[in-house]
Order: C-alpha cells, then structure tokens, then sequence
C-alpha cells in the first residue's frame, strides 16, 4: 500500500513577523478569550521587519532589502499565523468534514499606513489524528504534556490539512497540508511558504 505523504508547512519570510497592537486590548490576558468570541480579531497587527543580530533580536519598520512584504502565509513572533485570502480560499477547497475551522478576520497595517486583510484558523475541534495506543506523554508540574506522536493512518489518509497536537489547539502555530494541497499551493504561486518533507509516525 502507497501511503499518503505529509508535509510541514513553515513560513518561507522568516524576515517578517506580526506584532500584535496591544494597545487596542484592554485586558491583554484574556486575549485567547477575545478571538474566541470574535469573527474579526479585536485588535490590529503590524507587520514589521525581524531582524536578528548576534546579540539581540526586535522587530523594525525599516523593511530595506526586503522584497515581498504582503506575503501569502506571514508566521509571527505571538503565535498568530496569517492566511491572505487567496490562500484561504485555496485551503477551503481542501477541507473535510474533519476540519472544524472557523475563519477569523484580520486587519494588518504596515507603518506607512497601508494595510491588508488577513485571516487566522480557528480550530473549533481538537482535530482527532493520533493513535491514542502508541502516543506517550509526559507529565511536567501537573501537566499532561504530549511527548511522542504517533499518527493514525485511517484519521489521517483522507486530510488535507490538520494542525499539530498541541495543548492550545484552537490557535495551533505548525499545519500539516497532504501532497495534493502543497502542490495546489504551488500551482497557485503563493508566496511566503516552503514545505519540509515529514514522515509521520503510525
């Protein structure tokens, strides 16, 4: 049997990441809470350029010699990934029954004033993927933490696209897409995403 293959999908602009402007919120540690109960992100992000030194790292608006700035796929610094709607569109034609996602819409501004929409998966199910036998976790201060993945091929055969277990998996950071969608993506030229083979355990 030729089994389905899977692939990481990883920001390819490592250069750009989102701030989220804190300002807006009026309590910054209900902010999970917030996107919750919102069909548009209560508060604005920037994008800036990250720039990484030998000493430090922080973020700037001097986007010199960057050349894509409105990329297709934008990872960031707070965890937020950010979907253009062209690569939205394009996902939705890949989900299942399975993928309980709920689009949620964003407002990115740049510091000249320009600003585009974007959008943020919000998983609404913890998507059921893992072969709960094999799958060990660890318990570290009174958290039951996943430790070793092991993946269900019959959960997983007929997706598309699923996010990585993880404790918050409302806002998962890391997707995994099938051959099928990386090359759809590709045909499509959207930009500011790579793929990195990834051998799923079963």
């Amino acid at each position: 049997m030729v089994m389905k293959r899977f692939y990481f999908m990883v920001s390819k602009r490592k250069e750009l990441v989102l701030v989220l402007n804190k300002t807006d919120l009026e309590d910054e540690s209900e902010l999970f809470k917030l996107i919750e109960r919102k069909n548009k992100l209560p508060f604005s992000c920037v994008v800036k350029k990250y720039v990484n030194e030998i000493d430090k790292s922080y973020p700037t608006d001097n986007f010199e010699n960057v050349k894509l700035i409105w990329a297709d796929f934008i990872g960031n610094i707070d965890s937020l990934p950010m979907f253009s709607k062209k690569m939205k569109n394009v996902i939705d034609n890949y989900l299942t029954s399975k993928n309980n996602i709920h689009w949620k819409e964003a407002k990115v501004d740049k510091f000249d004033g320009e600003n585009r929409t974007y959008y943020l998966p919000w998983f609404n199910e913890k998507m059921d993927v893992l072969d709960n036998e094999k799958t060990t976790y660890k318990e570290i201060e009174g958290h039951k933490l996943l430790f070793t993945a092991y993946y269900d091929y019959e959960k997983v055969k007929d997706l598309h696209f699923f996010h990585k277990p993880n404790t918050f998996y409302q806002l998962p950071t890391a997707f995994y897409v099938s051959e099928e969608l990386k090359n759809e993506i590709e045909k499509q030229q959207l930009t500011g995403v790579e793929f990195e083979p990834f051998n799923l355990k079963f």
